[in-house]
């Protein structure tokens, strides 16, 4: 058989076309050589390249692979570094994964690097990215078959997502007009003839890693393939299979249990003040099955703040035998959404289906959802992290929502009308949130305990003198009738970013690298956002790099970082050691292995400690965790500090946070003495950690503020 014995058809689709069985192992079977322009270089991107292999490699194929890499520098040393690091990634990958088909393809690859019949580049943009996705097969007859979509080379792209593209073949279209640019435009860029773009090729270190575990002969490399097909006929059997719920057995622990009941006998609203780390998610998720079970219809929305909140929670709902759940914002969100949801609230109106779920980015909810909420009977709102709704969000909140559930560790904003504003949407009237703090988490073993260490900083002479200047500004303003409270709160803001950006930080995480005395192994790293005192550099690039000459393997982790999905599961399996985050890292990330976290920059909020604490302490079975460990810059006045008031303004602003992660530690005793001891000696105040309350704090900061 050749290509043109298939009826390739025009389009694909993965909503009705199965892009593997259909397309891809046909076209790759019968071909001699293989180009493709795929998105992302990762290993998935080799192992599903090697699906329909083994007669691939029978017409002696050969394949020309260029991925694409996610950088945001342009000097070549950084960019080649890396691609090294890429590189190293698949290499790990293929030592410690425990897919057997994943890792059999895999070798498959290795057999053709090894024997000279795969190539592979890596593209980097000059600004942006290679965003090409075009395949072209070519058979011993020159038949060509030449594909332009949306999919990726990855698993994801040829299973899971949804995809389409066009095919185009030789003997039936216009050569000139579908086919050969693509084909040009492939080989220039296999060439590195682009303007805008520079091809890499992988290093040997590379190939000589990934042909080690290469089949040793033809004989080998045949039974390994007639095991690939055997599997993959396996893994497609299965597909239909895969939604089954793999939380089933998981129960609700007793405090859980009594939140839901709360909710119930609250006419189904409530707001959760649950510890980061004791399940919000699931117990939300939980109370939602049970008005699902008890009210005849009900239509849901669930308002996330991120894209990977509301991954996390679609995974629960599923978990928990919801199916056909509706998204919008995100990658995933359909285009023709409106459409769709016009056709959902039909539908539910006229009661052919009575329980509908959506799941949406609050961006997406307050610009194209809620203004459709008006005239819904039954509508169930759920806000997790329901502490980030801003005033003008909240007035859109549906009022004629008749079960409501809020989520967050704690509520506090630094406007109390604010937080009480929030609350009140949810709670019913003389209600009060259901609370399980940190300490009843720890106490009961639902979180790990923890070791806490101050580590001493100190602003420069320059430093302090504007952060004497703006509290001294912060006092007038704050003496004005009226206030004019748009001022304070920038003289407030600006003096706070002299702390969060203090020079003496960075020199001192350098020294905590190269010292012995400190592990980054299996950290995050949160520093401050902006510039790096009078420099062009980011703060976070600037810390990022401090990692650059030692053994271990960093990436940021922010808004802004590609893949942000992948980079963290990557962390989950410990590829990288560290990593570097602004706030991106607070909010609904669920990484029970972490158990190491350096403060280089905080807010003053309560919030923000309770987050970052129970991220960290989050039990790991499968590690063993004993204890975890923080570490806490603490920022001093400078040596030479002139007005005493704003040294204890700073220190007394510094202490509340201190105070608060200490008073739950193991070491919270020896912490007290040491601390207090050196503010004593070094600025004349005395302080006491082990005895001050939290609304002494309060009052000590507002006496010197």
């Amino acid at each position: 058989m050749s290509l043109d014995d298939f009826n390739f058809k025009g389009q694909y689709d993965s909503e009705s076309d199965s892009l593997l069985k259909e397309f891809y192992i046909p076209a790759l079977s019968e071909s001699v050589l293989y180009k493709r322009i795929a998105g992302y270089f990762s290993s998935n991107s080799l192992a599903i390249a090697a699906r329909g292999i083994s007669d691939f490699v029978s017409n002696g194929g050969s394949i020309q692979l260029i991925a694409n890499v996610v950088l945001s520098e342009d000097d070549q040393d950084t960019i080649k570094r890396a691609i090294l690091q890429k590189e190293q990634e698949i290499l790990f990958e293929l030592e410690t994964m425990d897919d057997a088909l994943k890792k059999g393809h895999l070798r498959l690859l290795a057999w053709l690097l090894k024997n000279e019949r795969l190539e592979i580049k890596i593209a980097k943009m000059n600004n942006g990215l290679e965003h090409q996705k075009i395949g072209i097969f070519e058979d011993a007859n020159e038949n060509i078959v030449l594909f332009n979509g949306s999919d990726n080379e990855t698993i994801n792209g040829w299973l899971h997502n949804h995809e389409s593209f066009h095919v185009f073949c030789s003997w039936i279209d216009d050569f000139t007009r579908h086919l050969e640019p693509d084909i040009i435009s492939f080989q220039k860029l296999w060439d590195n003839e682009r303007d805008r773009v520079t091809v890499y090729d992988v290093s040997d270190a590379f190939k000589e890693g990934l042909i080690k575990s290469a089949p040793s002969n033809d004989a080998e490399f045949e039974t390994l393939s007639n095991e690939m097909y055997h599997k993959l006929r396996e893994e497609y059997s299965k597909e239909s299979d895969e939604n089954i719920a793999s939380s089933s057995s998981k129960k609700l622990y007793p405090f859980q249990s009594n939140a839901i009941e709360e909710f119930k006998s609250n006419n189904y609203r409530h707001f959760y003040e649950m510890a980061t780390g004791t399940g919000k998610t699931f117990t939300s998720v939980h109370a939602l099955k049970e008005l699902v079970e008890n009210v005849l219809n009900s239509f849901t929305v669930i308002l996330v703040p991120l894209i990977d909140l509301q991954e996390q929670w679609i995974v629960e709902l599923e978990n928990a035998g919801f199916s056909d759940i509706q998204i919008i914002g995100g990658p995933r969100s359909p285009s023709d959404w409106e459409y769709i949801f016009n056709q959902n609230l039909l539908d539910y109106i006229e009661g052919e289906v009575s329980n509908i779920i959506y799941v949406a980015v609050y961006d997406s909810f307050f610009s194209k959802l809620a203004a459709k909420m008006k005239n819904i009977d039954n509508l169930f709102i759920i806000v997790d992290e329901a502490h980030n709704l801003s005033t003008n969000q909240l007035q859109k909140m549906p009022s004629n929502a008749t079960y409501r559930l809020g989520l967050s560790a704690t509520p506090e904003k630094h406007d109390e009308i604010e937080s009480m504003s929030i609350l009140n949407y949810f709670l019913s009237e003389d209600q009060t949130p259901f609370k399980y703090t940190i300490e009843d988490a720890i106490n009961a073993g639902f979180l790990s305990r923890y070791y806490y260490y101050p580590i001493f900083t100190f602003l420069e002479d320059d430093e302090f003198s504007r952060y004497t200047d703006y509290s001294k500004r912060i006092a007038v303003l704050q003496n004005l009738e009226p206030i004019d409270k748009e001022a304070l709160k920038i003289a407030l803001r600006e003096r706070s970013l002299i702390i969060k950006k203090a020079e003496h930080k960075t020199i001192k995480l350098k020294e905590m690298i190269s010292s012995n005395d400190y592990d980054f192994s299996n950290s995050v790293v949160y520093c401050g956002q902006g510039k790096y005192g009078d420099t062009d550099q980011s703060l976070i690039d600037v810390v990022t790099k401090a990692f650059g000459n030692e053994d271990y393997i960093v990436s940021t982790y922010t808004s802004n970082t590609e893949n942000r999905h992948i980079v963290l599961e990557k962390f989950k399996q410990g590829f990288y050691d560290v990593l570097v985050a602004i706030k991106c890292f607070d909010e609904g990330i669920d990484v029970p292995q972490l158990d190491k976290i350096y403060i280089m920059s905080s807010d003053r909020l309560l919030r923000q400690t309770v987050q970052r604490r129970g991220r960290v302490l989050r039990v790991c079975k499968e590690t063993g965790k004993q204890f975890a460990h923080i570490y806490d810059m603490i920022v001093l006045p400078s040596q030479n500090y002139g007005d005493l008031n704003s040294a204890h303004t700073l220190i007394q602003n510094e202490m509340y946070r201190v105070n608060e992660y200490n008073r739950l530690a193991e070491n919270c005793s020896e912490n007290s003495v040491n601390v207090s001891k050196f503010i004593k000696d070094n600025y004349s105040l005395d302080l006491s950690l082990d005895t001050i309350s939290e609304n002494e704090m309060e009052d000590l900061i507002h006496e010197y503020c």
